[in-house]
């Protein structure tokens, strides 16, 4: 079993929106789950035990909540809704998902990882193991903010970060008070605001990473001017195959791989193959995520950019990722796949842990 490092998943979100409490199996999970209940969650694939059993030693998980003004105050408010009207119910729940983490890390379940240090010992903890499950191995958690609406103003950014916030991307869906992420007919393309400037610099003062995940297409290239430090796409496949504003181009991705970037595939099947209606059951299978693997590394000239950035639960379930995966250890199949693309052993581990764990190794504060 190769050692796993997820570059993206939303894990507060699921026990705090989704309600699934992440220390049952996820047989337990499904089994407390309607399969016809309308939310967008889907069948669950993962939880702390299968991250566990799937080999996954350490992950980027999320803080996810926007803020969206307009929001309509007469809507039907569903539990699994992210949107909040102002920025002091972003901000307040935001810190319900740090608590979150906390708590599971006092459990026993994860640990926060804020440093080289503990990163360092993390691995080496989890590499020096037969057995994680056995041993009940904490999964090491690097925390990021998806969306930086969380973030009441720029001069609490530390507040934040000395809670370890280590990453941050400025924009989910349509646009945010930092710049415009994911485009949608109502929100098209847009630039950084004036408190996206001064976010960026601030996250280069402290030495926070930015994710041009979800990012759009000018804020995008307003962003990776100003800010100076390391780039990354946590969670993002390629648009010359999938092709939508959710994907990057080529171009978006030489520019971060010529910063020392890593970008992490996706698993969610729109993302694959372009076509966002959500039509269950499908037939894209694993082997069409090698595409996009293959083209970056292709940008790159080399195997040292891409790696895992699954999001595998974050906002769609079993239904809509490729058909050979079921649960989360079922990642451990890819290997095969890239072995039949011609990705040597070495490559494989590159893919699986090493790509994300150099980056982090180079850019958590030491």
């Amino acid at each position: 079993m190769h050692l796993l490092f997820d570059g993206h998943l939303d894990l507060a979100m699921q026990a705090l929106v989704y309600e699934r409490d992440q220390r049952l199996s996820v047989k337990e999970i499904r089994g407390r789950e309607s399969k016809d209940n309308p939310s967008e969650r889907g069948t669950c694939t993962l939880s702390f035990p299968e991250l566990r059993a799937a080999g996954t030693a350490v992950a980027v998980t999320t803080i996810f909540i926007r803020c969206k003004p307009g929001c309509d105050p007469n809507r039907t408010i569903l539990r699994e809704d992210a949107d909040y009207p102002c920025p002091t119910m972003a901000h307040s729940i935001g810190q319900s998902q740090v608590a979150y983490y906390k708590l599971m890390e006092e459990l026993g379940e994860v640990r926060i990882i804020s440093n080289k240090a503990e990163l360092e010992a993390h691995i080496e903890l989890w590499e020096e193991s037969d057995d994680p499950v056995a041993d009940h191995l904490p999964i090491g958690l690097i925390v990021m903010m998806e969306g930086a609406d969380p973030i009441y103003s720029v001069e609490q950014t530390k507040l934040w970060y000395d809670q370890g916030l280590r990453c941050i991307s400025l924009a989910h869906f349509g646009h945010s008070r930092f710049g415009c992420g994911t485009t949608t007919a109502k929100e098209p393309d847009g630039p950084l605001t004036e408190l996206g400037f001064e976010l960026l610099k601030e996250m280069d003062r402290l030495g926070i990473v930015l994710d041009l995940s979800h990012i759009a297409d000018e804020s995008f290239a307003q962003a990776v001017d100003t800010y100076k430090g390391p780039l990354i796409a946590t969670h993002t496949n390629c648009r010359e195959i999938a092709d939508s504003s959710r994907q990057m181009t080529d171009a978006q991705f030489k520019t971060i791989i010529e910063r020392d970037g890593v970008i992490g595939a996706v698993l969610c099947v729109s993302m694959i193959r372009g076509q966002f209606d959500r039509v269950i059951p499908h037939d894209v299978s694993i082997n069409e995520l090698a595409d996009h693997v293959v083209r970056v590394c292709d940008l790159a000239g080399n195997t040292d950019h891409v790696g895992f950035g699954t999001d595998m639960d974050g906002g769609f379930g079993a239904d809509w990722i490729p058909t050979e995966v079921d649960t989360y250890r079922d990642l451990q199949k890819f290997a095969d796949v890239l072995s039949g693309r011609g990705f040597k052993d070495g490559d494989i581990e590159k893919f699986f842990h090493k790509n994300w764990s150099r980056f982090w190794m180079k850019y958590l504060p030491g």
